[in-house]
């Protein structure tokens, strides 16, 4: 499927982990003179797949330059003591919580740790990601102002945090050279006609664990969603690790994955291409091994289909992502959508913080709040000041 051979052996990589088999001859490649491994480093950096590729190579090190072998052994390691400890700090937020009847549920990171990478719990996360319920929130940061957590506002208004966004960050100082960040969420997505979305997301939730070490999770379907609307939302949506994430989910998941209660979540909310997307990933890395081949059920146009699909091979390989975030954001807004009119209003209705965010300005001054209700103006005429101030 890939002709870029860095993204090849990233492709195996995935594999390896998904499957447990090889997918191609890993040897000949890794002794070939073909590989730029300074492009390899990069893109699997940007994918946060290294710590996998770490154990993938590892009985092939002699075939790898020390300094991409050395690159490998430090993400692994790293990955390995940054998820103990934050896994360790959950079980502390979780436990205050159920003491004072709150309920929480950890999301991405921490929930995946615990779940599908329970055997190999490597899987790179930044912050801690756990979801309340909204009427839970004042309760929730009265308990963790009392095991040490403050509000990060990024010095933005609160309440744009709980109108406008899904989540608050909290983070406790930890005397260690860093602080644990605590992304705590009370919605999967924004709402939906000033809604509250998955509405059942409660009802769904199930129990793992020893009685000793219970911890409650998402259901498998509510769990892809987050991921796919995570994409969605933060722009990087060419991040191979989510697309493992499913592929790991489905292969577990694959006997009893609700998919009536999927195609009618697509359908109350319009998360048809959202969902889509995410699944075209994780079919085109597996190349063939039709793990997700019920994506199909999926009601996405042929031609919507042919197009994300030219969007992700254009861009997965490419090394200077993080240069196009912007760009790709815009792109695929109207690509993640099942309407082109959805994303259409949300850019002429972008709340305050956000259009500042976006342009870099001082989010509450004059000049700001004079712009921000002239941006149907200023959206057709900034391009060209930027081009200008550039000259």
């Amino acid at each position: 499927m890939f002709k870029n051979p860095e993204l090849k052996l990233i492709q195996f990589t995935v594999n390896k982990i998904v499957h447990g088999r090889d997918y191609m001859d890993i040897v000949s490649s890794l002794a070939g003179k073909t590989v730029d491994w300074e492009r390899f480093k990069d893109l699997i950096g940007y994918h946060e797949i290294s710590p996998f590729a770490y154990l993938v190579f590892k009985p092939y090190q002699s075939l790898l330059p020390d300094q991409v072998n050395k690159f490998l052994f430090n993400n692994y390691w790293y990955s390995l003591k940054n998820n103990l400890c934050k896994e360790r700090e959950y079980n502390i937020i979780y436990r205050a919580f159920i003491k004072n009847g709150i309920r929480i549920v950890p999301i991405k990171g921490v929930a995946l740790i615990k779940d599908v990478y329970s055997d190999c719990p490597v899987r790179p996360m930044g912050d801690i990601d756990a979801l309340i319920e909204r009427s839970d929130y004042d309760a929730s940061a009265r308990v963790l102002k009392d095991i040490g957590y403050e509000k990060d506002l990024e010095g933005l208004n609160e309440n744009y945090w709980l109108n406008e966004q899904c989540h608050v960050v909290f983070y406790k100082k930890t005397g260690i050279p860093y602080s644990v960040r605590l992304e705590l969420h009370f919605r999967l997505d924004f709402k939906r006609n000033n809604k509250e979305i998955f509405p059942s997301v409660w009802g769904r939730t199930r129990n793992i664990g020893s009685v000793a070490t219970n911890t409650l999770l998402l259901s498998p379907e509510d769990t892809v969603f987050s991921l796919a609307l995570h994409q969605r939302r933060f722009g990087k949506m060419f991040c191979l690790k989510y697309a493992l994430d499913t592929a790991l989910i489905m292969n577990r998941y694959k006997d009893t994955f609700d998919w009536d209660y999927v195609i009618s979540t697509c359908r109350d909310y319009r998360l048809f291409s959202c969902l889509y997307f995410l699944f075209l990933q994780a079919n085109l890395l597996l190349d063939g091994s039709a793990v997700i081949k019920e994506a199909e059920k999926l009601r996405v146009p042929v031609y919507k289909k042919a197009i994300m699909r030219r969007f992700v091979l254009e861009n997965i390989g490419s090394v200077p992502l993080n240069k196009r975030i912007k760009v790709n954001y815009l792109k695929s807004h109207f690509l993640l959508y099942d309407s082109y009119g959805e994303p259409a209003l949300y850019i002429l209705n972008i709340p305050l913080e956000q259009f500042a965010k976006y342009y870099g300005m001082d989010t509450y001054s004059t000049k700001t709040k004079l712009l921000y209700r002239l941006r149907f103006l200023y959206f057709l005429i900034h391009p060209f000041i930027s081009v200008s101030g550039t000259r």
